[in-house]
This record gives structure tokens, C-alpha cells and sequence, in this order.
């Protein structure tokens, strides 16, 4: 997280030096946006973190770099339709039901 003071204004810095925790019971799931920035404050319980994250784009969203976008996936060249086995479409029509309190 301490790359990003490369690209803050002094204001931001400021601002970003008092992160707000969103804690979640379980099960719930939460919904970021792509203005957020995300971190994990320590897990000093007795209890492991459990969670999945589930980056989503829109239909039709192209890359705009030359390198790969994930770590270890092919890259998709700039211009390209990001698509493929590591970028599948989600469907609201699907009939598969997501339990998060397992």
C-alpha cells in the first residue's frame, strides 16, 4: 500500500493515513467500487480470515496495456477485448444461487 503515495497529492496522503475498517460478519459480502482503495489491516484474532474477492468488469472493457493484467495469466493486448478462460462473462440469467454463509 505504500506504493500509492507515489500518485497522491499531499491532501491525500493525509487523508489516507486514517484507513477506515469495513468489518463484515459472516457470510456478508460487500461491494467495492473501482474509486476504492483495499487493504487488510492485521488479523491479530484467534481466528483465520476467510474470504474471496471477485474482481467483475462491464461486457466490452478493452486493455489498455501491453503487460499482463494478473499475475501469471497471458497478457491481453492493448486495444483488445478483455476476454477468455481468466475473464469470463457472468450472467444474471444463470440459475446458480451464490451461498456466502458457508
Amino acid at each position: 500500500m505504500t506504493a500509492i503515495n507515489a500518485v497522491l497529492n499531499e491532501e491525500q496522503r493525509r487523508e489516507f493515513q486514517h484507513p477506515v475498517a469495513v468489518e463484515l460478519k459472516k457470510g456478508e459480502p460487500r461491494s467495492v467500487i473501482h474509486a476504492w482503495c483495499m487493504d487488510h489491516f492485521a488479523n491479530h484474532s484467534d481466528h483465520s480470515r476467510r474470504a474471496t474477492v471477485i474482481n467483475v468488469m462491464k461486457d466490452g472493457v478493452r486493455s489498455a496495456s501491453n503487460d499482463p493484467l494478473l499475475q501469471g495469466i497471458p497478457a491481453i493486448p492493448a486495444g483488445e477485448k478483455v476476454e477468455g478462460r481468466f475473464f469470463p462473462l457472468l450472467s444474471c440469467s444463470s440459475r446458480a444461487v451464490l451461498n456466502f454463509s458457508k
